[in-house]
């Protein structure tokens, strides 16, 4: 009901010019609050505790951690992307960083969420001790790693082809 009273007084519907500009700035406040209350944090504390929005895991269970930007983080969030992996992404922060779980007991693979400084992130996991590959998935081929020597050239072979015709994937 406040929401519907300040988009009225926004509009000019209720009262004159005066509450439309009182509206319009009530409206604006209950906006930016809404926007900061959904925000989603990305932390690691100092007990080892990697926290993506309301996900939590020990660094423990982590196998390996790595960023990526631009071509390599499209890849990460499309092609490359395996069904079970957790996701939290946000659509206006490019950067992703990819961590593989090595949990027995969890079905999810890895965690594969959007972060503003995704180096700073791996630099501190790779302090508490998380460092290594991760395999992500490639269609027809099992998973493999993405960083390392070879692995432009595999992340590179596993990007959809332009051509029509393309025999990726073909058995042979």
């Amino acid at each position: 009901m406040p929401l519907a009273v300040a988009f009225g007084a926004a509009t000019g519907y209720i009262g004159g010019p005066f509450w439309a500009a009182v509206g319009g700035v009530a409206l604006a406040a209950v906006v930016v609050a809404w926007l900061v209350s959904a925000s989603t944090v990305v932390s690691l504390n100092a007990d080892g505790v990697l926290r993506v929005g309301p996900a939590r895991i020990e660094v423990e269970h982590l196998t390996g951690a790595m960023s990526a930007r631009g071509e390599r983080a499209t890849a990460l969030r499309g092609p490359l992307l395996d069904a079970r992996t957790h996701l939290l992404l946000r659509g206006w922060v490019d950067p992703v960083v990819l961590v593989g779980v090595g949990d027995p007991e969890d079905p999810t693979p890895a965690w594969l969420f959007s972060c503003r400084h995704p180096e700073a992130l791996v630099e501190a996991l790779a302090g508490h001790g998380v460092s290594g590959p991760v395999a992500v998935h490639v269609p027809f081929s099992g998973g493999l790693p993405l960083w390392g020597p070879g692995s432009r050239e595999a992340l590179d072979a596993a990007a959809p082809r332009q051509e029509l015709g393309s025999d990726r994937g073909a058995e042979d």
